[in-house]
């Protein structure tokens, strides 16, 4: 019985170190792209318009690969030969945006970036499959993923202030080569032996029919998109009000710090407040955030405003989390990630014209339309409370 239990503690363990290093060389790339490939975008010439066009062109292009992509791999149960592949073409596209100055080259290779948006939902899906399979802790093992996103921040933020904005891109480079070796490390999810049914059309298209996880969909697609206009214009807004690239990358460490102490410490406790509760706290506090934001904080309420990241990013994501592993059996994990993942972009898509507007007419003012959709998530949130109260147990059938 000892020797069973401490197989099982090795095995769970083994499972959250490989996820883990996969996570952690995922975020890495998104520490250095969120904050500086907007500034890196502007130092090739481009005008806010067209940045708008190139930080928009993933979200159009997710609802016809990631579906696709994740319903293969849950169909033939690959999801490491995929995220491996998708891993390797991502880093050829940032390889190509490397030598790009101009608009269109850069369209181009951003497009060949963009299609490998599946892999975020794969990686997903294979957590979860953990925490089903072995009792994996899920935060603990996505928080890998904000320590490096820390640690690429502060890395991108000393590198332009010591070398300029074109480091940053080599940086990201490198972080796309140990995310391709972590990829070919990731647990295979048939290796447990078990035979499942390979998922249909038909089971793929009534995942996003099941009124329980449009409600999920919904609220966390809003509360995710409502930070499009920090993701996008955030890093420089702060350089034009004078915040300097060492000062803006510590902004970006603050909130992603915080947002680390929740995934270690609180992730078991949010777990038992229930998915539709975590995601209404989470969108709660987004939106009393964007609303502080628009009226440019001085820099103790905006440091504090960084730390609520953790809550409006880190917590409502766990309620999406939470959500999907409870109402979504194993063999469809992909899928419906993908589904999340598509209704997040198309916010994102549709949100991002009102930030790029409303940013280049009043700058902080690009915060106001992200507070509006901070309420809409939350209360879809609420009506997903309201659904599940009437509905205790799974909401997605088998078959």
């Amino acid at each position: 019985m000892a020797e069973t239990s401490a197989q099982s503690a090795l095995a769970r363990q083994n499972y959250s170190v490989r996820v883990g290093l996969l996570y952690a060389g995922m975020f890495a790339v998104f520490g250095l792209a969120m904050p500086y490939y907007s500034p890196w975008l502007a130092s090739r010439g481009l005008s806010v318009g067209e940045i708008a066009i190139i930080a928009t062109l993933p979200q159009l292009l997710r609802p016809f690969t990631a579906p696709a992509l994740a319903f293969i791999a849950d169909r033939q149960q690959n999801h490491r030969v995929m995220l491996a592949v998708l891993a390797v073409i991502a880093l050829g596209g940032w390889s190509g945006l490397q030598s790009s100055s101009s608009f269109w080259p850069i369209f181009v290779f951003q497009l060949i970036v963009g299609s490998t948006a599946a892999m975020m939902p794969l990686a997903e899906t294979v957590a979860l499959a953990g925490v089903k399979r072995y009792g994996a802790d899920y935060a603990r093992m996505r928080l890998w993923g904000s320590v490096t996103f820390i640690i690429a921040t502060l890395c991108g933020g000393w590198s332009i202030a010591r070398f300029g904005i074109d480091t940053v891109m080599w940086l990201i480079i490198g972080c796309s080569v140990l995310t391709v070796a972590a990829a070919l490390r990731v647990p295979s999810l048939s290796d447990d032996g078990a035979k499942r049914a390979p998922i249909s059309l038909k089971a793929a298209a009534a995942l996003m029919a099941d009124p329980t996880l449009m409600l999920v969909f919904a609220a966390a697609a809003a509360v995710q998109a409502s930070h499009v206009m920090l993701y996008t214009y955030g890093t420089m807004h702060w350089q034009a009000l004078g915040y300097s690239a060492n000062m803006i990358g510590g902004f970006w460490a603050v909130s992603v710090g915080v947002e680390i102490a929740i995934f270690w410490f609180a992730g078991a406790q949010l777990r038992r407040l229930g998915a539709a509760n975590v995601l209404a706290l989470g969108a709660a506090v987004a939106a009393v955030r964007w609303t502080a934001m628009v009226f440019d904080p001085s820099l103790p309420l905006l440091l504090l405003l960084q730390v609520s990241h953790a809550v409006s990013f880190g917590v409502a994501h766990l309620g999406a989390m939470f959500a999907l592993e409870k109402y979504v059996p194993e063999g469809k994990g992909g899928t419906a990630q993908a589904l999340l993942s598509v209704v997040t972009a198309l916010t994102f898509a549709a949100a991002t014209p009102f930030a790029a507007r409303a940013f280049a007419s009043g700058g902080a003012l690009g915060y106001a339309p992200m507070a509006v959709l901070s309420v809409l998530g939350l209360l879809a949130a609420l009506a997903l409370r309201q659904r599940l109260r009437r509905l205790p147990t799974t909401s997605v059938h088998p078959d």
